[in-house]
């Protein structure tokens, strides 16, 4: 006995939602009713109200998460954990991933690279995306990057240094010494051997200042 196809309801929809094969009329329909908008190729939205740029800005992981699945929030947005001032999303899409141009939408600019995808301490986050852990990134932003019609893809080392301070601040001083062990162990899979000697150099910096 063959189960009914569920109807499709609008409502029952996130703001930002992907079609299917099975959706796709439905919603071009709502389309042409004016209740709900194109974002992006078989990406939309049910909010017809507010400007574009918001909506998409405001359900920026939702939307990274259907270009690049799996993706890590990596480099700068792995310590901002947002997108950038400029609408810039900075991604490690993968091993496979071979493009070297952004993807842009209103209000935001998704910017991939190749890189090993998720790696042991990258956290799980919305929408399949992860988050690069706090070591990971430390090491990822030591890598030099020039700006390009837009924010720079790392922080500055002055940045770096900021946010080392932050967390000795907070977690106290011992906190970088864990940091720089966790980082150690993941300089084979991320390739950092050169910023994993910058990092330590920045942390002993640190540490002989206090």
């Amino acid at each position: 006995m063959m189960v009914a196809e569920r109807t499709f309801l609008l409502d029952e929809q996130p703001e930002v939602f992907a079609t299917t094969t099975e959706t796709s009329r439905a919603v071009q329909r709502a389309v042409a009713k004016g209740q709900a908008r194109k974002v992006a190729g078989r990406l939309y939205t049910r909010n017809v109200d507010e400007p574009i740029e918001q909506v998409v800005r405001r359900n920026w992981s939702r939307v990274a998460a259907h270009h690049f699945p799996e993706a890590v929030i990596a480099d700068r947005s792995g310590i901002e954990a947002r997108p950038s001032d400029d609408g810039s999303l900075f991604l490690d899409a993968g091993p496979d991933y071979a493009g070297r141009r952004p993807v842009r939408l209103p209000g935001l600019a998704l910017r991939p690279r190749q890189g090993p995808g998720p790696v042991p301490g990258d956290m799980p986050h919305m929408d399949g995306l992860y988050f690069s852990s706090r070591p990971r990134t430390l090491l990822d932003n030591m890598r030099a990057s020039r700006t390009r019609n837009g924010v720079a893809r790392t922080l500055s080392r002055a940045e770096v240094e900021k946010e080392l301070m932050r967390i000795a601040a907070r977690r106290g001083s011992d906190a970088l010494n864990e940091l720089r062990d966790e980082a150690q162990g993941l300089v084979d899979r991320l390739d950092a051997g050169e910023e994993m000697e910058a990092l330590d150099d920045l942390i002993r910096h640190l540490r002989a200042g206090r």
